[in-house]
């Protein structure tokens, strides 16, 4: 069965490229572009894996994560935080282990770059 993705970010151009990839792959991808449909596809559809923005408008990556964590639909959802804002890498990692996100991806990455953490996360966490 094909592993269901919810990729989140506020840049709708990104968010395109990376559901098409992740389609080619063989993945069921969705999208959303605020917080709160994230939330709100997360408890619908329970997807095996989230690629987290941090920096949104409305909530960042952490507080999302947080809300994620705290449901008890969502709490066991492997996420993968991205980031394009000049964060230090040891404060996201740290933020990652404390929030219980799997992995970071600093943008710019490239879609080899993200297909293969995807595959690995799924695979250690399927």
């Amino acid at each position: 069965m094909a592993k269901k993705i919810l990729a989140v970010d506020d840049e709708i151009e990104v968010l395109e490229i990376i559901k098409r990839k992740l389609e080619e792959k063989g993945y069921i991808a969705f999208t959303a572009s605020s917080a709160k449909e994230c939330l709100e596809i997360a408890e619908k559809e329970i997807p095996d894996l989230i690629l987290l923005d941090i920096v949104m408008p409305d909530m960042n990556g952490y507080q999302v994560c947080a809300a994620l964590k705290d449901n008890p639909k969502t709490k066991n959802i492997n996420i993968l935080f991205t980031t394009g804002q000049d964060l230090e890498p040891k404060s996201i990692i740290k933020r990652c282990e404390e929030l219980g996100a799997f992995d970071f991806l600093l943008k710019p990455f490239t879609m080899e770059d993200l297909l293969k953490k995807v595959a690995e996360i799924l695979k250690i966490r399927g």
